[in-house]
């Protein structure tokens, strides 16, 4: 198709040859239209910039977040609650709640108030396994100790919470409980009342294909029906606008949504944030294990030390027991040793006070007599 020009012919008698003709006008129009272009796009690439220099202001934390296959999303978490600044946070499915704690440590540094809840069972399924009653001790400890002012946590199934919150109070919304097609789409559907104009849908495992895992099934045709982002590492976590606000978070999600090649920088910034991030849980997992057992091995010293001190206290007891028993013994072995000595003496005395009796005496001397005639009548002495 040929694109006619306009010649000095073709204009009007005195009409000026600098005066803009169409040429110009569609020129000045496809100008217009790149500069708003470009405006656009430096403006989301800007927002993007505001979005992931949140990254740089990691929350401190005195105790390790739980190593699981939400811990490379860690970062994200972290930047979405910073730059979205929910009024409301549920989180469906929590188990050992490293997902929601990072969610509450961020909470925890911000102006505003924002509230927490976790809702699950705390009984497991088939995809997380079935745990012990100990994982929700544990959550429920590190929740009340450091948390308890803004997050809090309800015990029962999604469909047995839903009814509990009045529609339109939820800012943000994460979905991590059973993965099949049916449950995740039930799970969206049930609550998607509740999101509010500014809400924004966070869904875990949408990168698992495994099993009768669904979530990626459900996440195709959601992206039909509102903007989405997967961040396509490891497990998988996708973010879908469902509000109507048009708030700058939901239009920074569009906008990578609609830009691909934005949308992959966006992904490849949190893959290697999360890989950090994962190897510092494991880090911090190793130390705290480490001083672990060496406060383990501290307290068998001490309880080692204080049986070496309870054994020397109960030998010193032994061994004056036994240095007063030796005593005994010497003292009873001189006392049988005094009554010896007496018997041998009183024995002597009653023989020679015996001998020494005067008919005594008289009977030795006519003994005598009688054994010395009988030697001399036998001898012939007569």
């Amino acid at each position: 198709m040929s694109t006619r020009h306009t010649t000095t012919a073709d204009r009007a008698e005195g009409e000026s040859p600098f005066a803009p003709n169409a040429d110009h006008l569609r020129l000045a129009a496809l100008h217009e239209k790149s500069d708003v272009q470009a405006e656009s796009r430096f403006d989301r690439l800007r927002e993007t910039e505001h979005f992931l220099s949140e990254a740089a202001v990691l929350p401190a934390e005195d105790e390790y977040l739980p190593v699981s296959a939400w811990t490379t999303h860690v970062p994200f978490m972290h930047c979405l609650v910073r730059y979205m600044r929910p009024r409301r946070f549920v989180e469906l499915g929590s188990h050992y709640g490293t997902s929601f704690f990072a969610a509450c440590r961020t909470v925890l540094e911000l102006p505003g108030h924002t509230e927490c809840i976790a809702i699950d069972s705390w009984r497991g399924d088939e995809h997380s396994s079935h745990y012990p009653e100990e994982v929700f001790e544990q959550f429920k400890r590190r929740l009340d100790s450091s948390y308890a002012g803004f997050a809090s946590f309800v015990r029962a199934r999604f469909g047995e919470a839903v009814g509990s919150f009045s529609d339109g109070s939820i800012d943000l919304l994460h979905i991590d409980g059973y993965h099949t097609y049916d449950a995740v789409k039930n799970d969206f559907e049930s609550w998607l009342p509740k999101m509010s104009d500014a809400g924004i849908v966070i869904m875990h495992d949408t990168c698992v294909r495994s099993g009768n895992f669904g979530v990626f099934r459900f996440l195709d045709e959601l992206s039909n029906r509102y903007a989405c982002v997967n961040l396509a590492h490891d497990s998988g976590l996708a973010i879908v606008s469902v509000g109507k606000a048009q708030t700058r978070c939901q239009k920074l999600v569009e906008a990578w949504a609609a830009d691909e090649g934005l949308a992959n920088v966006v992904v490849e910034f949190f893959k290697c944030a999360g890989f950090f991030s994962s190897r510092y849980g494991e880090l911090q997992k190793a130390v705290a294990e480490r001083n672990q057992r060496q406060q383990l091995t501290e307290d068998e010293v001490a309880s080692l030390r204080t049986e070496i001190q309870q054994a020397a206290a109960a030998l010193a007891v032994a061994h004056t027991q036994l240095t007063e028993a030796c005593q005994q013994i010497a003292d009873l072995n001189q006392t049988v040793e005094s009554v010896e000595r007496w018997q041998k003496r009183s024995w002597f005395n009653r023989a020679f006070h015996k001998w020494r009796r005067p008919e005594a005496s008289r009977g030795k001397i006519g003994l005598l007599k009688k054994l010395e005639r009988s030697i001399r009548k036998r001898c012939g002495l007569n």
